[in-house]
């Protein structure tokens, strides 16, 4: 035990030293016996003897040597967090902390010191502004005053928006789960601000939120995706602009510019009779590639809408991820009845037969992250040629003024020749 102490001391101790030399302009990451940042938050065990409640994991809480080490703590910590850091008092120290500093204003004011470009497109994404979560939620569920109480409830109470709010959220802390709504998140790793240039970084972050294509364990991205398997992350694909946004508004992820990933930044030259000018022309890539995935009503009232046995997507004539062509691409249920929440907890609506709620369709374009190489098999061709098994029937319709002008009638029927 002696030899523990000896040792921790010793660590601690150079950790102080190097804190004093490289910032000594600054008191902030001075320790102060009992009471500093920098004393608690570089042990595990200080911080065990001051929290707050035995069922707070203070390991989420450590901040790293290496961290220490950084730019970002030049200024010190209650540059950004606030706090006192000269008490010696749990309770003095986290007086006037703020636990994440870029919430209030986007990062103006804690990063836009040196991202100023970066902030100022941030604030208008749709990971700050959530407006693609939102608009789903206040287009189906603002028809009268009780339905929107329930869409403010669901919005706020169920943290749609702890997901996508803050620099701090993707870059420091880990992201909490959308329906968990209270406990800390805790650091990513001791602070250090993730780059994600590893694909790490994205697993514990972007996982998180957009988990329905990604981690579904019958057809997730992790499970079949060939490019998983090549050892890349969302990054490899996806793009600084995309997640930071390109200094415009949009009101869904589908709207034209702000998905600008597509797979011929890889693959150009495309061979084989499959690869078709009339293929690669008018069937995105997704349609052939991509195999059925669990969406949201998958287990959020899909049985209320229409069959549980019918497949979780279909294809439709006229819509991409964020462009409107003339392709055939993957159309996802999306949500379009307050009945789909009840299983969150969120109240029955006694008069939700009388609500008439908006006639938007309520398919969208989809592309599930779980690519494949497909059999070249009668089945595959079938999906549109043929009997067409894979494009939207009359029956799947939901709204169907809104939703019939997507329906192509089956294709000319094809035979793939038996080896």
């Amino acid at each position: 035990m002696l030899r523990r102490f000896v040792v921790f001391t010793l660590i601690f101790t150079c950790c102080t030293v190097y804190v004093k030399s490289s910032y000594s302009a600054s008191k902030a990451l001075a320790p102060v016996a009992g009471g500093s940042c920098v004393e608690c938050h570089t042990s595990l065990s200080a911080l065990n003897a001051s929290k707050s409640s035995t069922t707070t994991d203070a390991s989420k809480m450590v901040v790293s040597a290496k961290f220490l080490r950084s730019a970002h703590t030049a200024k010190g910590c209650p540059s950004c967090h606030g706090g006192n850091p000269l008490s010696k008092t749990r309770a003095g120290a986290h007086k006037k902390l703020v636990s994440d500093p870029v919430a209030a204003d986007g990062g103006v004011t804690a990063c836009g010191q040196c991202h100023s470009d970066i902030v100022k497109r941030h604030k208008g994404s749709l990971h700050y502004t959530t407006q693609g979560l939102k608009n789903a939620w206040f287009g189906r569920l603002s028809k009268d005053k009780e339905t929107c109480k329930m869409a403010a409830k669901g919005w706020r109470g169920k943290a749609c928006v702890d997901c996508h709010a803050s620099c701090g959220t993707c870059h420091v802390t880990k992201p909490r789960d959308p329906w968990v709504t209270s406990g800390p998140k805790g650091l990513l790793s001791g602070h250090e601000f993730q780059r994600f240039e590893k694909r790490a970084d994205t697993e514990n972050t972007c996982y998180v939120c957009h988990a329905g294509s990604i981690t579904d364990p019958d057809a997730g991205f992790q499970k079949h995706d060939v490019h998983f398997k090549a050892g890349m992350g969302c990054m490899s694909c996806h793009n600084e602009k995309e997640m930071h946004g390109d200094g415009k508004s949009y009101p869904s992820m589908i709207d034209t510019g702000i998905v600008t990933t597509e797979c011929k930044k890889c693959h150009e030259d495309l061979k084989g009779s499959w690869h078709s000018k009339t293929h690669v022309d008018r069937v995105t890539c997704q349609s052939c590639h991509s195999m059925p995935y669990r969406s949201c009503t998958e287990c959020h009232g899909w049985q209320r809408i229409i069959d549980k046995t019918s497949p979780p997507f279909k294809m439709v004539y006229g819509i991409w991820i964020g462009k409107y062509t003339d392709k055939l691409t993957l159309l996802v249920k999306g949500a379009s009845s307050t009945r789909m929440l009840e299983d969150e907890g969120l109240p029955a609506i006694k008069s939700l037969d009388k609500i008439t709620v908006p006639k938007q369709s309520s398919w969208y374009a989809g592309a599930p992250h779980n690519v494949v190489k497909p059999k070249l098999e009668q089945a595959l061709c079938d999906r549109c040629h043929g009997p067409g098994t894979a494009l939207l029937k009359e029956s799947d319709l939901q709204f169907p003024e809104a939703e019939r002008r997507l329906i192509i009638a089956p294709l000319k029927p094809v035979v793939v020749p038996t080896r």
